[in-house]
């Protein structure tokens, strides 16, 4: 089966992503695919690219097809925990944490239902915030 995405004479090059992108989309401007559809297609190639990508072992630096590659740290974690101060101070804020937690969670419900209300137990006026987001689209694939 030849795979089109890898057997391409259009190199990998940052100037190239506009004209493949184009390329992706004209079917849309030329009326023979839907949006969705096109959507739909690039999720199913997202995630198989994705798969592709974990299982590629790439171990050392080098330049191919003009990229050059280079083995980094990701995803660095650091055991804060281990040291004294730290958990000593992480203690104090946890209570802290806590309270902000329930306060944003009642902010919330008062943005939800669009009106102020009274917290019972501290007499404090909750009051409905401005809420911002980004509009978008998630698509699921079929089994």
């Amino acid at each position: 089966m030849e795979n089109s995405i890898i057997n391409t004479s259009v190199m990998p090059t940052k100037a190239n992503i506009e004209k493949v992108a184009q390329s992706i989309l004209q079917p849309i401007q030329d009326g023979y695919m839907s949006a969705p559809e096109v959507a739909v297609r690039i999720k199913f190639l997202e995630d198989v690219l994705k798969k592709v990508k974990s299982e590629l072992e790439v171990k050392e630096n080098d330049v191919v097809l003009g990229a050059k590659i280079e083995i980094v740290e990701a995803g660095v974690k650091y055991a804060y925990q281990d040291c004294d101060l730290w958990r000593e101070i992480k203690n104090k804020l946890l209570p802290l944490e806590e309270e902000l937690k329930k306060i944003e969670e009642q902010i919330k419900i008062a943005t939800k239902i669009g009106k102020s209300f009274v917290d019972e137990s501290t007499g404090e006026i909750i009051s409905p915030v401005q809420k911002t987001s980004t509009t978008s689209y998630k698509i699921t694939l079929e089994k």
